[in-house]
């Protein structure tokens, strides 16, 4: 059985990032890369989705936002944060 998920983030770079990890693992299917909250919602709208891994901070629509607009079946917030000096990470969070 396949584990439909979509990604939502602002930045191109983590979204393919995402994809690319996931694509690894035979039992995932992105399904979709969206810009934002407001995208992840409406795709859903149409779309079966599993798993959706949104970002906390994003414009027009945020992931908490997002989250609560759309019963997914589960929801991984992600924040991803750069300080200079520092690498660009990205910390987990569970609405459940």
């Amino acid at each position: 059985m396949m584990i439909n998920v979509i990604i939502a983030d602002d930045n191109s770079f983590i979204r393919e990032g995402m994809k690319i990890i996931l694509h690894t693992y035979e039992e995932f299917s992105v399904s979709a890369t969206l810009e934002n909250g407001l995208e992840a919602v409406d795709y859903c709208k149409n779309n079966p989705v599993d798993i959706a891994l949104l970002d906390v901070r994003m414009p027009v629509m945020n992931g908490v936002e997002a989250a609560k607009k759309q019963p997914f079946q589960a929801v991984f917030l992600i924040r991803t944060e750069a300080h200079p000096g520092s690498d660009r990470h990205a910390r987990p969070y569970s609405m459940h």
